[in-house]
């Protein structure tokens, strides 16, 4: 299994989001967890979308900070259940060819919170 984190430092640029599609085609991970994508939601599934092989599940980020997005190898895992808060996000993922279950956790936490 290849499992791939990366602290992205913002996914709206088409060339970050071309660094990903490259890392997808040329590593081709079983999961990629993504941190400070600084989009919304929605932004994140339409670049997840483009990729046909991949789905992911995305966190929304909080003004100009944050933001989780975790993708996955849609031919080989498949998402049983996601949980999140507001600092982390939960993917319950089956293996499509085994009975492996794996659970991941994405975190993210900016280094100075406030209560």
């Amino acid at each position: 299994m290849i499992l791939v984190s990366w602290n992205y430092r913002g996914m709206g640029s088409s060339l970050k989001s071309n660094a990903v599609r490259d890392l997808l085609k040329s590593e081709h991970p079983d999961f990629l967890l993504l941190q400070e994508t600084k989009i919304t939601d929605q932004d994140f599934q339409n670049n997840v979308k483009r990729s046909r092989s991949y789905e992911g599940i995305g966190m929304s980020a909080v003004g100009a900070s944050g933001g989780i997005g975790t993708i996955w190898d849609k031919s080989k895992w498949k998402l049983k259940d996601s949980r999140q808060s507001k600092w982390w996000l939960r993917t319950d993922m089956q293996n499509t060819s085994k009975s492996e279950e794996y659970t991941i956790y994405n975190v993210y936490a900016p280094p100075s919170l406030q209560r």
